[in-house]
């Protein structure tokens, strides 16, 4: 092995893309022949959702989410409440030995989340360590202000290179800090396509509701209740059923599964379309490899539908899909996975001359 890289991103979430980010990087840092260990960037164990009882659960819910409004509303005790869970485990990890760091890819940049902290306490113990960061295939979210704006900035004034996913991305960061930042596909792109043989069929991914809801203001959509949004996705899916094709609702958020699961209950006569409960990466990928088609508003639901050869129809919700939309699908999944594979090879070659 050429040495040691630590990979620091989501990988895990509940959310298939963030374990098809952590994939395509582990792969890719693999093939150039370096040895690579995995870190949770904003938690360090699973917040995979456990079974609990229907009235333990909405409990939970509703005390959750009276928490995270809250925390969310105030960035100096959210911070610092997460630099006191996590410090410990970042210096354990930033100690370790190795050649470098890769923090990303995924929507590192986010407002009103855990996402600023964990940046700057990454980089700067990393850094402290001395080792080379690299902040590469990171997602930029939209109105980004105050603590966490100066978060952001210091952390990417410290970071040894910046690799935003998409080109609106580095015009976001140039509001917030002037140095220099580059392009690099969405790592998930690395992924090899397994398709093969004849395609039949339709991948619905219906989004989770609260998702539009929060980005509405964003491509000016917005529906009035749950029922007018449902009543949208199902104009499309009859459309489709309409068109004599086989449908199967998909999923890649526990999220979307739940308001997938809602969404057929108000519409049963949709019902035996459902993919069922589990759907882990490596089945929605050999699933997607058979599918002619998908509908999706979710980003690494349209990229492993690219990566797999489907036909795409973006399901416009947010700023971040029309940006993917311009910017990837006129380029080819193979000319990506090269660019992943030819610019980070450099970096991790320089550090090694």
């Amino acid at each position: 092995m050429k040495g040691h890289v630590l990979l620091v991103n989501e990988f895990f979430s509940d959310n298939v893309g963030d374990q098809a980010i952590s994939m395509g990087f582990e792969r890719l840092i693999s093939d150039l022949g370096f040895s690579v260990s995995r870190h949770g960037y904003s938690s360090g164990r699973s917040n995979m959702p456990t079974v609990v009882g229907d009235a333990a659960r909405s409990k939970s819910s509703a005390i959750s989410i009276f928490l995270k409004k809250y925390l969310s509303s105030v960035t100096l005790l959210r911070s610092f409440i997460w630099g006191a869970q996590n410090i410990v485990r970042l210096v354990k990890v930033a100690s370790r030995n190795a050649d470098f760091a890769v923090v990303g890819g995924g929507q590192l940049i986010m407002a009103k989340s855990n996402f600023a902290i964990a940046m700057l306490c990454w980089v700067l113990l990393l850094k402290f360590f001395g080792k080379k960061v690299y902040l590469l295939s990171v997602g930029v979210g939209e109105n980004v202000d105050g603590l966490e704006r100066w978060m952001y900035r210091v952390a990417l004034s410290k970071a040894d290179e910046v690799y935003v996913r998409d080109h609106a991305g580095r015009w976001k960061l140039s509001n917030i800090i002037s140095r220099k930042i580059n392009f690099l596909p969405d790592a998930a792109y690395y992924i090899q396509s397994s398709a093969g043989g004849s395609r039949c069929g339709v991948g619905v991914f219906i989004t989770d509701y609260s998702v539009s809801l929060r980005y509405s203001s964003e491509v000016g959509v917005k529906d009035s209740c749950r029922e007018e949004y449902w009543a949208r996705w199902s104009s499309v899916v009859q459309e489709m059923v309409n068109e004599g094709r086989s449908l199967y609702f998909l999923w890649t958020t526990e999220a979307d599964r739940d308001e997938t699961q809602l969404f057929l209950k108000h519409y049963p006569q949709f019902a035996d379309m459902y993919a069922g409960e589990a759907l882990p990466l490596d089945d929605l990928l050999q699933l997607l490899g058979r599918l002619e088609f998908v509908i999706a508003g979710r980003m690494h639901a349209l990229i492993l539908a690219h990566v797999q050869g489907c036909m795409l129809r973006p399901w416009i919700i947010s700023r971040k899909i029309e940006i993917f939309s311009h910017e990837y699908l006129a380029s080819s999944p193979a000319d990506l996975r090269q660019l992943l594979f030819t610019t980070v090879g450099a970096l991790l070659e320089a550090r090694n001359v």
